[in-house]
């Protein structure tokens, strides 16, 4: 499996890239992610190349150690999961350089951690 070139694994994918993507991914590991690339796609929708390369990686491997190759669903949706759990949004968290509240605030979970 050939990787990304670091030019690629930066750049933000499309849907669409991103289900020819998994497709070629699968085909090429024969890993049945029994996901359908479409659905993957939309929730991967917005990650850079080299997140995406990362997740189907990790899913393939997954599989392989479980003896999943055949059906890997449960592991790819373990993945979404953590995939969204990885950073959790906290509204009502203070600047700390000047007191205010921000809007936003991205933090990393303690539960990534473990990953």
């Amino acid at each position: 499996m050939a990787a990304l070139s670091a030019k690629s694994r930066t750049k933000i994918s499309t849907k669409k890239t991103i289900r020819q993507y998994i497709e070629k991914f699968v085909q090429k590991t024969k890993v049945n992610f029994n996901y359908s690339d479409r659905s993957l796609a939309d929730k991967l929708s917005g990650r850079s190349f080299g997140e995406i390369e990362d997740f189907c990686t990790d899913i393939v491997r997954q599989a392989v150690l479980n003896r999943k190759q055949d059906n890997a669903r449960d592991i790819v949706t373990n993945n979404i999961h953590y995939l969204k759990d990885r950073f959790s949004v906290n509204k009502n968290s203070k600047d700390i350089s000047n007191g205010r509240k921000t809007s936003i605030n991205f933090s990393q979970t303690a539960d990534s951690s473990t990953r």
